[in-house]
């Protein structure tokens, strides 16, 4: 497992957050996902074999938020 930090603009709600676990675990549902909104953070446990950096921005960009940032 490979673990992976987002910097996440435009998240203001619970429900933000929802949106974003669920979209991540489209691309594999055994990701470990743990959503921050306060501090507009999104940290991902995943297999490199299963998703890639690419296809979580993807994912997050197309709900209409901004990364900012990634780091592992």
């Amino acid at each position: 497992m490979q673990n992976l930090k987002f910097n996440v603009q435009g998240m203001s709600c619970g429900s933000c957050g929802k949106k974003i676990n669920n979209s991540l675990h489209q691309i594999d549902n055994t990701m470990e996902i743990e959503v921050n909104v306060g501090e507009g953070i999104v940290k991902v446990a995943y297999d490199e074999n299963r998703a890639s950096i690419e296809q979580m921005i993807q994912a997050i960009t197309s709900l209409g938020y901004t990364v900012v940032d990634n780091n592992n």
